[in-house]
C-alpha cells in the first residue's frame, strides 16, 4: 500500500527523464520505493509472535514457536537473545534442578515416571526411586529392575548419607506403605539415619554404639531369611514375585547399612549375614544399599553382587576402576548440556547400573524429612 503513495513520483520523474533527460529525480524516487520495500521485508521477518513460545534447535537454524529466527545473528533482537539464553540455561541442572526438586517435593518424592500409573503399575515399581537430576531430566533409578543391591562410595562430607535419605524419602511413599520394610544400620553413631528411626516402615535400627544389641540383631535378620526360604518352599515357588503372585502380600526388606566395612569387621555374624543377602536376598525379597568411604575391607564376592554402584564426590581413582567406572569423557548425559563443577544445594554424583556407560547427576542436600 506504501509503494501507491510514491508511484505519481515515480511517474513524473519517469516522464521527466524521458522528455527533458533529467534521470536525477528517477534516481531519487526510486531510491525511496527500494527503501520502502526493505521496510516492508523486514517487518515482514519481525512479525509479532510468542516470546515463550518453545525454542528449536537445529544444524540449520533456531526457531522460537514457528517463528524461524535469521541465520546471522547480527539481525537478532535482545528480546530474542535473551530467551535463548533461557532456554539454554534450562538444559542444565543449574536451571532445572530447582524446580524439579519442587516437583519432586510436591509429588510426596516419589518417582515421575510412577505419579500417573495404576496401583498394580505401582506395585512393579516399588523400589523405583527419585534421586535428583541429569541434564535436564529428572533421575530415577529401580532397584529391582537395574539392581537388587546399591553401592554408594565416598569420602567423608561427600554426601553419601544426603543421598541414602533422598533414596529412603522415594522409597517410602505412600502407595508403598503396605508393601516395604526398612531395616537401618548405622554404624557412624545413629544420627545419619535418625529422621527414619521411628517412621512405622522401619523395622529397626543398629548403631555401633548398641554393642549388647548387635547379635540379637543379626539372629533376627538370619531368622526372616530362613523363614521366608521356608514360605517359598512349602508354596513350591521361586521368588518373592510367585509367592505374592500365589499365596498373597509380602513385605519388600530394604536394608541400608551406612559404613558398610564398619559393620563386616565388627562381627562374624555381622559379615556372614550381609553376605548371605547379598548372594540370596534378592529372590527372598531381600535387597541390600550400602555407603562406605572406599573399597578397603569390601570383599571381591560381595561388591560382584553390587550391581548398582554410585560414586559421590572425589573418590579415588583406583577405586573408580574397580567400580568400572572410567574417566569423565565417558559419562553419558541425557542432552547437550552445558559444563558446571557446582550447583548450590545440590552435589554431583555418578551413577553405573548394569550394561551402561556411567551417568553423570545432581542430588539434593539438606532436604528433612
Amino acid at each position: 500500500m506504501q509503494l501507491l503513495w510514491i508511484l505519481p513520483s515515480l511517474t513524473f520523474a519517469l516522464y521527466a527523464g524521458i522528455t527533458q533527460g533529467t534521470w536525477q529525480l528517477l534516481a531519487l524516487s526510486g531510491s525511496s520505493a527500494l527503501l520502502i520495500v526493505l521496510i516492508t521485508w523486514m517487518r515482514s521477518r519481525n512479525q509479532s509472535f510468542d516470546i515463550n513460545g518453545p525454542v528449536w534447535l537445529s544444524p540449520s537454524g533456531v526457531a522460537i514457536g514457528n517463528k524461524v529466527l535469521p541465520k546471522r545473528q547480527i539481525f537478532w533482537r535482545r528480546a530474542w537473545h535473551q530467551r535463548l539464553y533461557e532456554h539454554c540455561q534450562s538444559l542444565t541442572p543449574i536451571g532445572f534442578a530447582p524446580a524439579a526438586l519442587e516437583r519432586a517435593r510436591a509429588r510426596n518424592w516419589a518417582p515421575a515416571a510412577t505419579s500417573d500409573k495404576t496401583p498394580q503399575e505401582q506395585a512393579r515399581q516399588e523400589l523405583r526411586a527419585w534421586l535428583g537430576v541429569a541434564g535436564d531430566s529428572e533421575f530415577e533409578v529401580d532397584l529391582l529392575a537395574e539392581g537388587p543391591h546399591l553401592l554408594m562410595l565416598g569420602p567423608t562430607g561427600a554426601g553419601k548419607s544426603e543421598l541414602l535419605k533422598a533414596l529412603l524419602r522415594s522409597l517410602l511413599r505412600p502407595s508403598n506403605l503396605q508393601s516395604l520394610r526398612l531395616v537401618l544400620i548405622d554404624f557412624k553413631g545413629g544420627a545419619g539415619l535418625a529422621d527414619f528411626a521411628e517412621h512405622p516402615n522401619t523395622a529397626g535400627l543398629l548403631t555401633d554404639l548398641a554393642a549388647e544389641d548387635q547379635e540379637p540383631f543379626w539372629a533376627a535378620l538370619a531368622d526372616e531369611l530362613a523363614r521366608r526360604e521356608r514360605l517359598f518352599a512349602d508354596a513350591k515357588v521361586a521368588n518373592i514375585d510367585a509367592y505374592r503372585a500365589t499365596v498373597g502380600p509380602l513385605d519388600r526388606i530394604v536394608v541400608t547399612i551406612d559404613e558398610l566395612a564398619a559393620v563386616l569387621a565388627s562381627s562374624r555374624s555381622a559379615a556372614a549375614l550381609v553376605e548371605a543377602i547379598a548372594t540370596r536376598g534378592r529372590s527372598l525379597g531381600f535387597n541390600l544399599v550400602a555407603t562406605n568411604q572406599s573399597l578397603v575391607g569390601i570383599p571381591r564376592l560381595l561388591l560382584t553382587n553390587f550391581r548398582l554402584r554410585c560414586a559421590i564426590g572425589d573418590v579415588d581413582p583406583v577405586d573408580l576402576a574397580q567400580l568400572s567406572i572410567s574417566a569423565a569423557s565417558t559419562l553419558r548425559k541425557p542432552t547437550a548440556t552445558l559444563p558446571i563443577t557446582t550447583l548450590e544445594g545440590f552435589r554431583r554424583a555418578i551413577w553405573l547400573e548394569p550394561y551402561q556407560p556411567p551417568t553423570e547427576f545432581w542430588f539434593a542436600v539438606g532436604i528433612s524429612q
